[in-house]
């Protein structure tokens, strides 16, 4: 006999749903804009006179500079770390974007002269395009960082190339100064080849940016009667490319890194002065007083110092200190010193020769019959 045994239906239980999490999950991935990331690294030469760093990249290959292949063990750091493929922004306090390759190497050069610390700003890799036409394609809004970005980028290469267009020249532009006046199909073929950095339409007539060339045909910078202000522009005439240039004198004046003290300029010199020791410089800071607002000192592994500006991010030789300092009145000194006082202002009434001052590191002097005088 088989006995049959009926089962009852099993009843499931409904899974009750989880909880909410009482705090929302923070975005990992959440990207950053690039201005929030942006490297601040000092570096200086080393004992070979060299930084030891690749320079790639420029206006002249179409792209920011930038990072190249990275060798730590031979870079003498101060403070950060530069990475291969970086895009530099600046350098000691000069915006860079737009340079061509070999004018970011003449900067640098310059810069860090005597073992100078230089302050790098770079964003790393992927932030943003190294393609500088597809970064001056983009639309951003007025005031952005990303919009001055392009204008830095638009200052510095009116400076070093010479734009095109399609228009008919007006009464006093000339070819090659003001523009170059292209047909429409040497213009569309220079667009092809990617030779232009932007190109767009205005009232019917085209414009473009060149890349720069490699190697300036002419000097890229003129000196006018002013010591103070540099124009832009191979010709004296090219009133056209200055007045598209709205922040000629600021993109142009070269600023002076370390211009307050003299470079030690022999071997034995700068020995002399890297053997100071850091206990003597600390003595003689106490005695002058606080550091200014923003201001920092940092000392070179051989212990010579070097003060960083926060307010310009840039790096000095000379305690800013120093011009704070207030001079005695002759008032407030012994009879000596009053004497030596009165005879070095009846010195200082005499008539004195003018003299010119000294040209920045690899700046030259050139006296031309056609151009007149310009520095290189």
């Amino acid at each position: 006999m088989v006995h049959t045994t009926s089962h009852s239906p099993v009843m499931l239980k409904p899974k009750s749903p989880k909880t909410p999490p009482t705090k929302a999950k923070k975005a990992k991935d959440v990207a950053k804009h690039w201005s929030q990331t942006v490297n601040e690294c000092i570096v200086s030469a080393g004992p070979d006179g060299l930084l030891n760093l690749v320079l790639k990249g420029g206006a002249d290959n179409g792209q920011f500079c930038y990072i190249g292949e990275v060798k730590h063990d031979k870079i003498n750091y101060h403070s950060g770390k530069l990475h291969q493929d970086e895009i530099i922004l600046e350098v000691q306090g000069q915006k860079v974007a737009g340079y061509t390759q070999r004018d970011l190497q003449a900067w640098v050069k310059q810069v860090s002269h005597n073992g100078a610390p230089v302050m790098f700003k770079t964003v790393h890799a992927g932030l943003l395009p190294k393609d500088l036409r597809q970064y001056l394609s983009t639309r951003f809004q007025k005031g952005s960082v990303d919009h001055d970005l392009q204008q830095t980028i638009r200052d510095n290469l009116y400076l070093r190339t010479v734009p095109c267009t399609t228009r008919v020249p007006r009464p006093g532009e000339i070819n090659g100064v003001d523009y170059t006046f292209l047909s429409m199909e040497d213009f569309l073929a220079l667009e092809k080849s990617g030779t232009l950095l932007e190109s767009g339409i205005y009232d019917g007539n085209h414009y473009g940016t060149p890349k720069p060339p490699k190697e300036p045909t002419l000097p890229p910078f003129r000196r006018t009667n002013s010591a103070s202000m540099l124009l832009p522009g191979p010709h004296p005439s090219s009133e056209g490319k200055r007045r598209r240039n709205r922040s000629n004198v600021e993109t142009t004046s070269v600023p002076k890194a370390f211009n307050d003290v003299e470079q030690p300029t022999t071997p034995g010199t700068r020995k002399r002065q890297l053997e100071r020791s850091k206990s003597d410089q600390d003595l003689g800071s106490k005695d002058m007083g606080p550091m200014p607002p923003n201001w920092e000192v940092a000392y070179t592994e051989e212990g010579n110092p070097y003060y960083i500006d926060h307010n310009t991010e840039t790096t000095h030789w000379l305690d800013p200190r120093l011009s704070e300092k207030k001079k005695q009145s002759p008032l407030e000194c012994d009879e000596d010193d009053r004497r030596n006082k009165v005879e070095k202002v009846e010195k200082d009434q005499q008539p004195l020769k003018p003299t010119m001052p000294e040209l920045p590191f690899g700046w030259e002097k050139v006296e031309d019959p056609h151009y007149g005088c310009y520095y290189i």
